[in-house]
């Protein structure tokens, strides 16, 4: 007998114990696909359901399931048991499956099984494959507990979603990415959030691989041959979307001491490199433990290094999945901006353990919940952990980001609608991840951090290993605090954009000083006329001073709900400033009388915190970008920051450089603008050098980065150029003997420029398999090649799969955004566009559309849409993203409109002597 088929019946002897299933004999892998069962209909089943979600009437209330895989094989099987509870009488039951070939499906209730049969059909809202499993019981069953087992096979997964395929140095790997809704290509299911109730999981695999879940292994038995069945403890409450498992010759390295037991898993040979994100893991535990007032909630904690993986990382419950190069770092050789970004990872997802694991959201239109707690959580994380990170500065980059896109007429709600597979991939954005922890923030500052949290902890006590709603939060830090939480939260969660506050001089109101505050919608240059005004609550808070060394400052506040109001100073006198956003703790941009910037900018030093000397910076910005402030006047601004230490300052600054450089100035005045790079930025290099000092921290190594980038690509600084074709030469001939903070910054930035010597060079070392840091090195510079033959050997790269599905969105990002590429690069796509599209997995779809669909003008647009619209009907994921893509490029057109003519008669000025 074939040993798979007699594997397959000891298996199916088992999972036919399992709540008095009927055994049946488990397949073997067919060699080509078969359409399922056609149901037996008599009476209808539930129609689908045109808000996304599965008919009710049916509850799931546990799992077992038994998966028996090879990874170097093409199709996997399995069985699936589910216990379930009937609301009412029904023949139907209707659940979630993806392109699952069903051999057999049964029910028991009452000791009796009956045989039922399978249909597939598209959900309300599809734009993919069948995604729902109607289950025909031949009979009615009455209400109550139900049994329903389910025989099935399937093929891997080539997107890397649900249960998919990786070959790394020649060996197969499985592993699961299930959110969002990922877990119905792996097993019939109730594949919605609010459906969380135990698994029992086991699988059987060659007796020579590695198998890891959710939970640590019960017990390790052979099966027949060269087989092994693994069986996992069974779990607390899960939602399908947490559900994880990693198999493969897995190398795994352990961290002793912890009070929960900690691994890091890898790829054959590779976990020696994940020293550091243990420790990291372990100590940012300890942080969270500290701030939820309990223990880590699940049994042990796995974080696995995946070679080819669509996110960041993934918060599976007990197996935290990370990509290679989140995980697997060396400490001495890994680039700072690494380092960081490894830590911010981290702390994200141990945050996730307790606000979207232990507390899980109700549906998809909650994901803020997990998701902008998880990003509010790890910056509290990382500044307790390593407070001269100054990531609770550096998080303002990205806030302003956020709202760049929630100023989109196509913007997403923080709570916006969730209703089909599409809608939940694109709800993985900025939005929800940024928008949502800057309201967080800025509740926080409001409450204070000790109320704060007493709310925090109320709402994870009512819904451990439950769901919840963003309602059930805000109901706790109201009941916290005495003070209208729902009414703050919800004026931004419910609807799009974000307040433009300004604020009037100081002057004397009955006696008192005071400002007069007033709020409008912010809209950038381009916007479309609102169809209605908005309005916002939430508090204003000034910060008022002198601005002398060592002087007390005030910080006033108001609960602005109305178009208009006033903050009350206090004392009969006006204050010499008054900043409009105090420690930029909330969520709006702010607008100051004429000269007022520029008067804020001189400040003695210390006068204005950090944060509000990069938010300053940053509603600058968005002044332009609404046409109420000029670029010149932002150059201006940007000079008095001279010396600055404060890295996030310069990131401010240095963004909007490269932004005028590459979209407001004609190449006949590049060399004019190009000389006020260098005079702005020149003196800052020189102090900083290109040689880290024994006393840099953090902050003074990005900002060395920023501007010595910036001063190669936008200001074209000879010197600099020269010092980057060094580094670059001696990192190709020998990377250990280099920097990686030179090598990071070195060759992307030769690249811009580079030659075919230089691609092949780059295409040679990534074929060798480099470490994780090594080989973002490469990706970043194979993206900054703009020669069009090169372009277009770049996307050979990715095409033909010698650049991973994952990296992507390195190429992508990097070629596409820059103008004197985009071009090259959008005329190669769309001569493959269908293979371009197929080659992106759908979770990275929502930003890899958008990158290719950047535009700036009218003429660059209709490109766009001549290729794209046909296609994007069909695509799923990519909806929203497309649409703000197409408004960013009129937009940006706009912009340029506005701002080009003006920049090009200041570009034409004489020089002040």
């Amino acid at each position: 007998m074939n040993e798979r088929v007699l594997l397959g019946i000891v298996l199916s002897a088992f999972l036919g114990s399992c709540g008095g299933a009927k055994p049946a004999a488990a397949p073997t892998p067919p060699r080509s696909p078969s359409a399922p069962p056609a149901a037996v209909a008599v009476d209808a089943p539930p129609a689908s359901r045109e808000d996304g979600r599965l008919p009710d009437g049916a509850r799931p209330t546990r799992y077992v399931l038994e998966l028996m895989l090879d990874p170097a094989q093409a199709d996997f099987s399995g069985r699936v048991l589910i216990d379930v509870v009937l609301a009412r009488p029904s023949r139907y039951v209707v659940l979630h499956g993806r392109d699952l070939r069903v051999k057999s499906a049964t029910a028991t209730l009452a000791g009796k099984t009956q045989t039922a049969q399978v249909s597939f059909r598209r959900s309300f809202h599809s734009k993919g494959e069948a995604d729902e499993l109607v289950f025909d019981a031949g009979e009615t069953l009455p209400a109550g507990p139900v049994s329903l087992a389910f025989e099935y096979e399937a093929a891997f997964s080539t997107g890397l979603n649900g249960l998919y395929r990786v070959e790394k140095d020649g060996k197969a790997y499985a592993f699961t990415q299930f959110e969002p809704v990922g877990a119905r290509l792996a097993f019939p299911s109730f594949d919605e959030p609010a459906a969380k109730v135990p698994f029992e999981i086991s699988v059987t695999v060659p007796k020579d691989l590695v198998a890891v879940s959710n939970m640590p292994v019960a017990s390790e038995s052979p099966a027949v041959g060269a087989w092994k069945t693994v069986r996992f403890a069974p779990s607390p409450p899960l939602p399908t979307y947490l559900v994880a498992l990693a198999v493969g010759p897995l190398d795994i390295l352990e961290r002793n001491g912890d009070v929960v037991p900690l691994r890091l898993v890898a790829a054959s040979g590779r976990a020696a490199s994940g020293a550091l994100a243990l420790r990291t893991a372990g100590e940012h535990l300890r942080i969270l433990e500290a701030y939820f007032g309990e223990k880590y909630p699940y049994r042990k904690l796995d974080l696995a290094a995946v070679p080819d993986f669509s996110s960041g990382a993934m918060e599976n419950a007990g197996l935290v999945t990370f990509r290679e190069e989140r995980l697997l770092l060396d400490e001495k050789t890994a680039p700072t901006s690494m380092r960081r970004a490894q830590a911010g990872v981290i702390a994200h997802e141990l945050s996730h353990m307790w606000f979207g694991d232990l507390v899980t959201m109700k549906w998809w239109d909650d994901i803020w919940l997990n998701e902008g707690f998880a990003t509010w959580m790890a910056t509290r994380v990382l500044d307790t952990w390593h407070p001269e990170m100054r990531m609770n500065v550096e998080e303002l980059g990205s806030t302003g980001a956020a709202m760049h896109a929630d100023s989109l007429d196509s913007a997403r709600r923080v709570r916006q609608p969730v209703r089909s597979t599409t809608e939940a991939l694109e709800a993985f954005d900025g939005i929800t991840y940024v928008k949502g922890a800057a309201l967080l923030g800025m509740v926080e500052r409001w409450l204070s951090p000790e109320v704060f949290r007493k709310g925090v902890l109320a709402y994870i006590e009512a819904h451990r290993f439950g769901n919840a709603s963003g309602d059930d939060l805000f109901s706790a830090l109201a009941a916290a605090s005495q003070n209208d939480v729902p009414g703050v939260f919800r004026s931004f969660t419910e609807q799009t954009g974000l307040p433009l506050v300004s604020v009037d001089a100081c002057a004397l109101v009955n006696g008192r000083a005071a400002v007069r505050v007033s709020q409008r919608e912010y809209r950038p240059l381009g916007a479309a006329v609102p169809p209605a005004e908005k309005l916002w609550k939430f508090p204003v808070c000034v910060h008022a001073g002198s601005g002398a060394p060592g002087a007390p400052a005030v910080q006033a506040c108001t609960l602005l709900g109305d178009a208009e109001g006033v903050v009350s100073l206090g004392g009969s006198e006006c204050p010499r400033f008054v900043y409009p956003n105090a420690d930029q703790s909330a969520y709006y941009r702010s607008k100051l009388p004429p000269g007022s910037l520029a008067a804020l900018a001189a400040l003695p030093q210390g006068a204005l915190t950090a944060r509000e000397r990069v938010g300053l910076l940053s509603d600058a910005w968005a002044l332009v970008e609404s046409g109420e402030l000029e670029a010149s006047e932002f150059v201006d601004l940007a000079a008095r920051y001279a010396g600055d230490g404060e890295s996030a300052v310069w990131a401010q600054i240095t963004s909007g450089l490269d932004r005028i450089g590459e979209d407001l100035v004609a190449d006949a005045q590049k060399p004019a603008f190009e000389a006020k790079v260098r005079a702005l930025l020149g003196p800052e290099a020189k102090a900083l050098g290109w040689d880290a000092k024994k006393t840099d921290g953090d902050p003074e190594k990005v900002k060395r980065r920023l501007v010595l980038f910036t001063l190669g690509a936008t200001g074209k600084d000879p010197a600099t150029l020269r010092t980057a074709a060094k580094v670059t030469k001696q990192w190709l001939a020998a990377p250990a003997k280099v920097d990686p903070e030179q090598a990071s910054l070195a060759v992307p930035l030769v690249a811009r420029t580079g030659n075919a010597a230089l691609l092949d060079q780059l295409v040679k070392k990534l074929a060798t398999d480099p470490p994780p840091a090594e080989r973002v090195v490469v990706l970043n510079a194979l993206a900054s090649f703009t020669d069009p033959a090169l372009v277009r050997r770049v996307f050979d790269l990715v095409l033909d799969g010698r650049i991973r599905a994952q990296d992507q969105v390195y190429v992508y990002r990097g070629m596409f955004r820059r103008p004197e590429a985009r071009s090259a690069a959008f005329q190669v796509a769309s001569e493959r566009m269908d293979l371009v599209l197929e080659r992106m997995p759908p979770f990275l779809r929502r930003a890899l559309v958008p990158a290719l669909a950047w535009s700036c003008s009218a003429e660059e647009t209709a490109k766009v849409r001549a290729v794209l619209d046909p296609r994007i009907p069909s695509l799923e994921g990519a909806d929203r993203g497309y649409q703000q893509a197409l408004e960013e490029g009129g937009r940006c057109a706009a912009f340029r409109a506005r701002h080009a003519p003006k920049v090009a008669a200041w570009l034409s000025l004489p020089e002040k002597k």
